[in-house]
């Protein structure tokens, strides 16, 4: 079972993500951005509802890009759709990768006379 990612590999995967889907990036520049960003829950997506009830989504990162990360709901839906896309790759990754493990089992099975096939009689 794989281990679960660092907060940096986590940080490494999500940011570029937004940056593509359409989020702004604004570095913490002063002392007190900087204690607010590290008081912001760390490297998950989180909402407010603007002043017309509209999602206003952020990601803060105070350890790695020391930054806020901030995007509407276009972003965010492409965001998740990046996401969506991601996950179907890294699947597909792994079935093509179990079945040529498979296909090779299969392969050295035919070619070793002791494997799979029929029973020597003495």
């Amino acid at each position: 079972m794989a281990q679960p990612p660092t907060p940096q590999q986590r940080a490494n995967k999500i940011e570029p993500m937004l940056s593509a889907a359409g989020f702004k990036m604004t570095v913490a520049t002063t002392d007190q951005k900087t204690q607010q960003l590290a008081a912001m829950p760390q490297l998950s997506i989180k909402y407010y509802p603007d002043k017309d009830g509209n999602p206003q989504y952020w990601f803060a990162d105070s350890q790695f890009c020391h930054c806020l990360y901030t995007g509407g709901q276009a972003a965010y839906q492409q965001y998740k759709q990046m996401r969506f896309q991601q996950h179907l790759a890294s699947e597909q990754q792994t079935t093509a990768q179990e079945q040529m493990e498979a296909a090779q089992e299969e392969q050295m099975d035919m070619m070793n006379p002791w494997g799979a096939g029929p029973m020597w009689v003495y």
